[in-house]
């Protein structure tokens, strides 16, 4: 999935479609700093690309992200967004595993 999830309620669900799914499930965190985004934002708007972000759904994004808990963590996976190549890594290593082989947000 591709998405935001911003709050833990939505992450949480996800993890737990992604376990009946018995699928992988990984929280890749794109790392990019607040102005960087906004300059993209602006480009994006200038190139005319069809996208629901602009300045004020980063903004509400930026000021409405719940923090990841610890077993959350556990599953992470943080990328530099500009860098092609993390990606490809951050998906391959693919998410970490609790003791009982269950991702670990799925045993709550």
């Amino acid at each position: 999935m591709d998405a935001s999830f911003l709050q833990y309620r939505q992450r949480i669900a996800a993890a737990h479609l992604a376990h009946r799914a018995n699928v992988a499930f990984v929280i890749v965190g794109c790392v990019v700093k607040p102005d960087e985004l906004r300059r993209r934002l602006k480009q994006r708007a200038l190139d005319e690309q069809v996208s629901e972000a602009d300045i004020d759904v980063l903004e509400h994004q930026l000021s409405h992200c719940d923090p990841l808990t610890d077993k959350e963590l556990l599953c992470f996976s943080e990328v530099d967004s500009s860098l092609r190549s993390n990606w490809i890594q951050a998906l391959q290593a693919g998410p970490q595993t609790s003791q009982t082989g269950l991702h670990p947000l799925a045993v709550e």
